[in-house]
């Protein structure tokens, strides 16, 4: 870390203030004004500088000062910090507020701990399968900030990826110091080649997709888009009775779910499945995912 510059401006306990720091110890001079600018009282402003300085570097006001750390002011009617200061801490802890305060969401997800290495693949798998997003390990779901205990959380997140993910899941790993305390953020990319699939606890492979802030559990049917994804674009669909009949099912925005379809149509769950996939795939059906259950409609144009 390198501290270059510290600039504090109207402050009501002094004027302002400038300074460069080069490499031996220094001695920071400064005047402390009272509301009247020309009359002078004790004392040179040592507090308030130390406090600047330990915010812009830790984030950490002084406990006598009020502090509105979003919008970088102390005291918001009474002065304004102005800093132009080198420091990667402090860049990092902005960062790191900003997306806890974008809360959870679909590409995004808290954990307190990782205590299974499983549970933490069935996340990756969801972000992979879907628009990829970020994993945030040391901050809980309300968002307060606990840290990481120990390196034991990064080999977790490895063996998550490698071990318990099929195929496996690359990501990237950053680690951010945050009020003293370690966050992990680990970056997982979608993946052109899908499903990834989750190895649950008997080790059978499960696929997931992210819906808002959940791990939703893929459907036959969107394991059949995966697998049909690798042929030619161009075929053409066979429009027989029974297409005609799905598109029938579908109209005016009606949700119809699986079981439904096989019921009035007499198809058996594989051929309805296939069908489905391929309307799917072909952008003219989509799935919707209502009280924890998916849906099919006509997609709007």
């Amino acid at each position: 870390m390198e501290l270059t510059y510290l600039r504090l401006k109207n402050f009501l306990s002094f004027k302002e203030l400038k300074h460069k720091f080069v490499n031996e110890p220094v001695l920071i001079k400064g005047k402390n004004l009272t509301e009247i600018e020309s009359k002078e009282t004790n004392g040179a402003g040592k507090s308030t500088m130390e406090a600047g300085i330990a915010y812009a570097i830790l984030a950490n006001s002084l406990k006598k000062q009020t502090l509105d750390r979003d919008l970088i002011l102390w005291g918001e009617e009474e002065a304004d910090i102005w800093l132009d200061i080198y420091c990667p801490i402090r860049k990092e802890t902005l960062n790191i507020h900003a997306l806890i305060a974008e809360g959870e969401h679909q590409q995004q997800d808290f954990k307190f701990e990782i205590s299974d290495a499983r549970k933490i693949a069935k996340t990756l798998s969801a972000f992979a399968n879907t628009d990829g997003g970020r994993l945030l390990i040391g901050v809980k779901d309300n968002g307060k900030i606990a840290g990481v205990r120990s390196e034991e959380e990064k080999y977790m997140i490895e063996a998550a990826a490698q071990l318990y993910c099929v195929p496996e899941v690359e990501y990237s790993l950053q680690t951010y110091i945050v009020e003293g305390r370690q966050v992990l953020v680990a970056t997982i990319e979608e993946t052109p080649h899908k499903p990834v699939y989750a190895k649950d606890e008997t080790g059978k492979p499960l696929a997931y997709l992210r819906i808002k802030d959940e791990n939703i559990l893929a459907t036959p049917i969107h394991l059949r888009v995966w697998q049909q994804s690798d042929s030619p674009r161009g075929e053409l669909i066979r429009y027989t009775e029974r297409e005609q009949l799905l598109l029938n099912q579908l109209e005016h925005g009606t949700l119809l779910s699986l079981n439904r379809y096989c019921r009035q149509t007499g198809l058996s769950r594989r051929a309805a499945e296939h069908l489905l996939a391929k309307f799917v795939r072909y952008d003219i059906v989509e799935p919707v995912f209502e009280n924890h259950k998916f849906y099919f409609r006509i997609k709007d144009e």
